[in-house]
């Protein structure tokens, strides 16, 4: 249903879903994760009373930042990543 283009790597469209609306994916080298885009799949429709956010997190996990957002209106958002904390050469994120 979404896709997410990190800078420089493939577009990610395997997010697994943990709950029934929620959706999750975790990415290498997070320390090099600054700016991606999240958008809807075409084909894919979200019903107008929706808003899909993205957020991430840096291990241990505990701590969520929101990215942004989409709609059925405004399908795509791109992002700039500005980490709360120092998030460790080689570490993962987790997007969802």
């Amino acid at each position: 249903m979404f896709g997410l283009c990190i800078s420089g790597r493939p577009v990610i469209t395997d997010f697994q879903q943990v709950e029934p609306n929620k959706f999750v994916f975790e990415a290498a080298d997070a320390d090099d994760i600054h700016e991606l885009a999240f958008f809807i799949l075409p084909g894919n429709v979200l019903p107008d009373e929706y808003i899909a956010c993205l957020y991430a997190s840096g291990a241990p996990y505990d701590d969520w930042l929101l990215l942004g957002s989409v709609t059925q209106d405004s399908p795509s958002t791109i992002s700039l990543v500005r980490w709360k904390k120092p998030v460790g050469a080689g570490s993962s994120a987790r997007f969802g």
